[in-house]
């Protein structure tokens, strides 16, 4: 069994037998109660008879002539009273069967409400279930149909080895535009800041991950189905976004490209080449700076890191409060994040002193129309590089309905050992309930001997 279909199909007919079996339980109780509660009528009834014939033995000893005459009156009396106690014995008996069937039925009719009440949730679910497996059969289809080459064409679309391919035209634009050492601290820049932006889901995955680490760690098997649950609906929404919007994306990508190579678009003036590209003495000094404003950037990456130890290490103390260790670790990054905020700022410092107004005269002397293109262009690269393979997220969407399924069976059986149990104990608390109820009478029926 790997699908949620398969799954909730087969707990639908277990719920459905266990309703059965309820049903059966409950007519079988009830049939014993009654039978049990007959037995105790008739016994109370013969009883009263035995009663009523020893007070009447009672009554003709007291007219008795002789001594002699009373002698077969005794025999009959003494049997009588054996009799008697013995049916005492007898009731005593039927009332704790019948008090026990009574229970069982009262038993067997809460486990009747409570498998109606699963099986109207499981049948709920069984529709649910089949809803979502026909959605996620359209998703593998797309992904093994109309969607299987759009890798292999992404990473066509980036090929630049025919200089007059889009792809090698637009590189090659970017670079006659944009002198190389600017192009560059442009492109660090972007991607320290993608990786800021990275960092946001990345932390939220740390701590879901750390959430769901505690849960299977200490949640037992429903924990762990809760998590891959979890596991199961990130990947499938990760497939549905690529199914709705891989294919605009990729056709977008494309689009960028064109217009990237475009050399009628946004195309520089002479003198706006010149201002980019500029002469010595200004080349070496606009490239000086730029270094400068590098060290800027590696103390700003330093911060980065260091705030994303400081947030690993906050995890860890909250994941483990009793640990001082893990606080003291906290203190520890707390402090590297402080000194690392203190060398960004002077690194800032020095270089506003120093050169900013020279990298920023160059970034200025670039156009705005001429950075768009130059981020389409990242942008479409991007997007073509990074395109997810639908074979892989195919088989990550298989498999983690597979591993829900697995999980969820788990969780199902361990709950189905503690229902039992917990049915088993309450069966023996009515049980001795009843022990106690009747111990003062049974004591003394076995002290006497009655029911032997």
């Amino acid at each position: 069994m790997s699908t949620i279909l398969d799954y909730a199909t087969d707990r639908r007919a277990d719920i459905d037998a266990a309703v059965t079996d309820s049903q059966q339980r409950l007519a079988q109780a009830q049939s014993k109660s009654a039978a049990e509660s007959s037995k105790v009528a008739k016994a109370v009834g013969e009883l009263a008879d035995l009663e009523k014939a020893i007070a009447n033995i009672r009554q003709e000893l007291s007219a008795i002539p002789t001594p002699a005459d009373g002698e077969i009156l005794l025999v009959r009396l003494e049997q009588k009273i054996i009799q008697s106690r013995a049916k005492e014995a007898e009731i005593l008996a039927l009332h704790i069967s019948l008090s026990e069937a009574q229970s069982s039925a009262s038993l067997a009719q809460a486990d009747l409400a409570n498998a109606s009440a699963e099986l109207t949730k499981a049948t709920a679910a069984l529709r649910q279930a089949d809803s979502t497996q026909k959605q996620r059969a359209e998703l593998i289809t797309a992904l093994t149909g109309p969607l299987a080459t759009i890798k292999t064409n992404s990473t066509a679309a980036l090929d630049t080895s025919d200089p007059e391919g889009v792809a090698a035209k637009a590189k090659e634009r970017i670079e006659d535009d944009i002198p190389e050492p600017l192009r560059a601290r442009a492109r660090a820049r972007r991607a320290a800041q993608a990786s800021r932006l990275e960092q946001t889901s990345t932390a939220r995955q740390a701590a879901e991950d750390a959430a769901n680490e505690e849960r299977d760690l200490h949640g037992g098997d429903a924990g762990q189905a809760i998590s891959s649950l979890e596991t199961l609906s990130s990947v499938e929404a990760t497939v549905r976004d690529f199914v709705c919007n891989a294919t605009s994306r990729f056709d977008r990508a494309q689009a960028k490209l064109a217009q990237v190579a475009d050399p009628t678009r946004a195309s520089l003036t002479d003198e706006q080449k010149a201002s980019i590209s500029a002469e010595e003495p200004l080349k070496t000094e606009r490239e000086d700076a730029i270094a400068e404003e590098e060290a800027v950037g590696d103390a700003r990456n330093i911060l980065d890191g260091k705030q994303a130890d400081l947030d690993a290490a906050i995890l860890e103390a909250k994941a483990a409060p009793t640990d001082s260790g893990k606080q003291s670790a906290v203190n520890d990054a707390n402090d590297a994040v402080d000194i690392a905020k203190t060398a960004l700022e002077e690194a800032q410092a020095l270089y506003l002193s120093a050169n900013q107004a020279v990298v920023d005269a160059w970034e200025a002397a670039v156009p705005d129309t001429t950075w768009r293109m130059f981020e389409d262009y990242e942008a479409a690269v991007e997007t073509l590089q990074t395109m997810p393979n639908p074979v892989s997220l195919n088989g990550e969407l298989v498999a983690a309905e597979t591993l829900y399924v697995t999980a969820q069976l788990v969780a199902d059986r361990s709950a189905q050992v503690l229902a039992d149990l917990m049915a088993e104990k309450a069966q023996r608390a009515a049980r001795e309930a009843t022990a106690r109820q009747t111990g003062d009478a049974s004591l003394f029926n076995a002290l006497r001997g009655d029911n032997e």
